[in-house]
Order: structure tokens, then sequence, then C-alpha cells
């Protein structure tokens, strides 16, 4: 849902982005000629509502007249699959503006997205609506603090050689964010050492559905023959990727200390990247470990 991959429209997607400027309060949007009274229900909390308005807030508009009234105007765009949709919703403490470009039949527009054309269009109509009249307040349990990147640990309870580079974070009630990794999964810190590991109630989730084939106690050094069990990072199956966006796919799994076999559509490949120039439609990946495998099916355009 984070990334778009979900069917929505207009009106549900601005309604519940305004939730960023209310607390965390959802309300259905109506319009004004058959505005009625309507009962909020919480989405989100007062502080994951105002640190997500806080960091939208911060991107840099594009470049544009200086508009007259210099608001605060949490934003973001989209652009879905097969560039069918271009989007842009924006909130302010008194107004949302959400824009939809697209083709009524669905077909796609090759070249356009959201940030460069859905987006001036919401500003333009930010620069017609009366000046706000509120502005957002930071809920009192939030509090800035210094962490460790990349463990994402507080800098006071962490140790000084597992603290080389640092940041600031928000924190909600003292609790800092886990890390999200470059390749988008997120892990925790062990409290012993700098290795990761899944959270262990995720972790358990993930192997009785059959999610990831890992390790019980993932993070943990393997005992005696213990089974290595590939699985495959980045690549996700299902992805959708493009030729004139991507010119290659790396090859990596979890434990880069085993030697893996690679198979490409079935065909054993020795290469540790995929040259997307050489394939089109499905293609199947697999990666395998003393003859336990894990496999990926995407589709190149």
């Amino acid at each position: 849902m984070g990334l778009g991959g979900t069917g929505t429209n207009l009106i549900t997607l601005a309604a519940m982005y305004r939730t960023l400027a209310t607390n965390g309060q959802y309300q259905p949007l109506q319009l004004l000629q058959n505005a009625k009274p309507v009962v909020s229900k919480p989405l989100l909390s007062s502080a994951s509502s105002w640190i997500i308005f806080k960091t939208l807030s911060e991107i840099s508009a594009p470049d544009r007249v200086v508009p007259s009234i210099r608001r605060q105007i949490a934003w973001k765009t989209g652009t879905s699959y097969g560039y069918r949709d271009f989007w842009s919703i924006g909130v302010s403490p008194d107004f949302t503006v959400g824009v939809w470009i697209g083709r009524p039949d669905s077909s796609p527009v090759v070249g356009y997205l959201g940030a460069t054309q859905a987006a001036p269009i919401m500003f333009d109509a930010f620069d017609q609506l009366p000046r706000d009249q509120h502005q957002r307040i930071k809920p009192k349990d939030v509090v800035t603090k210094t962490i460790c990147w990349p463990s994402g640990r507080d800098k006071q309870i962490s140790p000084l050689a597992q603290c080389v580079s640092q940041r600031k974070a928000y924190t909600v009630r003292g609790i800092t964010p886990p890390t999200l990794e470059t390749d988008g999964r997120f892990l925790r810190p062990t409290l012993d050492t700098v290795q990761t590991t899944w959270p262990k109630r995720l972790a358990n989730w993930q192997q009785q559905r059959g999610v990831i084939s890992t390790p019980k106690e993932q993070g943990e050094p393997k005992k005696g023959n213990a089974q290595v069990v590939p699985y495959i990072k980045q690549i996700v199956t299902g992805q959708h990727y493009y030729k004139e966006q991507l010119d290659v796919l790396p090859l990596q799994t979890l434990d880069e200390n085993v030697k893996v076999d690679w198979y490409v559509n079935n065909q054993p490949f020795t290469d540790n990247e995929i040259k997307l120039v050489n394939y089109s439609g499905k293609v199947h990946i697999t990666a395998c470990i003393n003859g336990v495998c894990d496999k990926r099916e995407i589709v190149v355009h």
C-alpha cells in the first residue's frame, strides 16, 4: 500500500492524507453542497501524524514562482505502474489538495511523472487558497534524539564503538524508530552485537505462513550441520522492471559467505548481476545452496 500497489481513488486518498493535519483523525470528505456533520475516527496517533507531516513538509517544492502566501505544505507524489496514473497530494494545516492526471481508458502516458505533471498543478491550486488560520503543534511525546546509524539505537544506550555515525531522529515516548536498510527490509539491532536480526515475532509469523525461508532464530551462528537456507535480497516476486529506468539487477542473498548456485529461466547463471536488456517478459530467478532454493518471478519491460 505504501508503494501505491493497491487501487484507490482521489477522494479516498485525499481524505487519508488529511489525517496528517488532524492529529491522525480520519473524516470522509464531503462535497460542500451536501455537507453534513461527520464523525472522525483515529487512523494515526497524534505523534505519528505530526512526524509524517513534518517530514513531508520539508521536501523542496518544484521550481516555481515564489507564492504570495508561504504556507507549510506536506506533500507526496506518485506514478502508478505502467505510467497510467500521476498523483500529487498536499496537506496544509487548513487545506488538502489532491490532483490526479491520467486517461479515462487507463492507457499509459510514458514519460509523465506525478512529480513533474501533478505536483505543479497542486501547488498552483494552493496559491489560490486563503491563508491558513491554524498551525501544527508538536505533541509533547515527540522528542528529537541523537541515534546511531544504521542501528537506529539511542546514542545514550549504545557502545561508543557502535556509534561512529550519528543522526537526529524524532522519537515517540523515547522509542527510536527501527532501521530501514537500503534494500527495504526492517531490521532491529541485537543487544550485544552490531549484527541485526528480524524481530522475533515477525520471524515467527514469516515461518508460520511460509513467507520467508530463514532459520527460526535468524542472525544466530549456525550449529553443527544445520542447513543454510538461501533468501534472495532486493528482488520481489511480481515486481515490474523497465529497461529505460534500470540497466542491471544485482544477484545477492542474505548470507554472502556461502556459495550460491544461480539460475535464470531455469538455466545456470554465473554472473553476479542480470542485464535487463537481454530479457523481456517474465523472468524466473532461482538461488540454491546445497539443493535448497529460493525463487522469484519478475516482469521486464
